[in-house]
């Protein structure tokens, strides 16, 4: 199933016991989507995961959580005013996978990208990644590309 706007299949229970699900660390995934559609879509596809607790809410939104996914950058108000112990990692959900979309993602703040076709698999990839990851795997790719880089260092 993509994250696409058409994507409307219920909240799924699972009724099988994930025993890797279990006993890994639970991620909290703040939903700081501005389209509803897309949010309801990645709400859906992450709350049938019981690896992930999802919260709802705006970029305006203090919650403490793991993982932000955003699809705009957040006002530099907005940020300071939210005040988090621990700011969230950032993934960036936007349209094309095009370097011009990786860089705004790298200017809002994102560690990763993925575009709205994502799949439950991939999204949840991308979450557990960066929760893994020292750095930002989105400024690692950009690094190594040369359009990336060489727009990042202007």
């Amino acid at each position: 199933m993509a994250l696409r706007y058409d994507s409307t299949q219920p909240l799924l229970i699972p009724l099988n016991h994930d025993v890797d699900a279990e006993d890994s660390t639970r991620i909290t995934v703040h939903l700081a989507i501005s389209d509803s559609r897309l949010e309801s879509a990645a709400n859906s596809l992450l709350g049938r995961n019981p690896r992930f607790s999802v919260v709802k809410g705006g970029l305006g939104y203090a919650a403490e959580s793991d993982v932000r996914i955003i699809d705009e950058a957040p006002n530099v108000d907005q940020q300071r005013e939210l005040d988090e112990l621990t700011p969230p990692k950032l993934l960036f959900i936007g349209g094309k996978r095009t370097d011009e979309a990786l860089i705004e993602a790298a200017r809002a703040g994102a560690w990763s990208f993925v575009s709205e076709s994502v799949d439950a698999a991939d999204l949840e990839s991308a979450i557990c990644s960066i929760m893994e990851s020292k750095g930002s795997p989105l400024l690692k790719q950009l690094a190594m590309s040369d359009l990336g880089s060489e727009t990042l260092l202007r």
